[in-house]
């Protein structure tokens, strides 16, 4: 016997939906959240402070990397300021996935729009890899033909969140 408020499972198969889709379209469907809520000017508002966030995140990422060449003289100053650069990181990479968990919790997402939000949350890394992505507007690390192109292509697989059954 199921129960009327079954909790759908996340496993790494059931990502496969949302995880191939390019970061221009994954970045989207995260937006497009912040527009669900019935108070216009108060979705605004929480968009605009999540981009803000992302985009204090996406600082710390470049002052994170050593500029430096291999071989040069790193004084204690500098490391110590690298060092506290990844705190920073840490803590506003940590509040993004808290918000990304709450999305993925949150009531009138598409099936898509939760899977995605649950697959960052599972999968920290590719939070990094999006925000670098949608201030770039590009992403380094995959080959375009791994992604799904469009928002429109996952419609086939709307309503299913695993692989196919044969």
């Amino acid at each position: 016997m199921s129960s009327l408020k079954e909790k759908p499972e996340f496993k790494s198969e059931n990502f496969d939906t949302v995880k191939n889709l390019d970061p221009e379209t994954k970045i989207k469907m995260i937006l497009e959240v912040f527009d669900l809520g019935k108070d216009e000017e108060q979705n605004k508002k929480r968009r605009a402070e999540f981009i803000k966030l992302i985009s204090r995140y996406h600082e710390q990422v470049i002052m994170s990397r050593p500029s430096v060449t291999p071989g040069s003289n790193i004084t204690s100053s500098e490391m110590t300021d690298i060092h506290r650069s990844d705190e920073n990181k840490k803590k506003l990479h940590n509040q993004i996935v808290e918000i990304l968990r709450t999305i993925s919790l949150s009531m009138g997402l598409s099936k898509e729009q939760r899977l995605l939000a649950e697959y960052f949350v599972q999968n920290r890394s590719e939070v990094e890899r999006l925000i670098v992505y949608y201030f770039r507007g590009k992403d380094e690390t995959r080959s375009k033909s791994k992604y799904i192109n469009t928002k429109q292509n996952i419609d086939s697989i709307n309503g299913k969140t695993g692989p196919e059954e044969e």
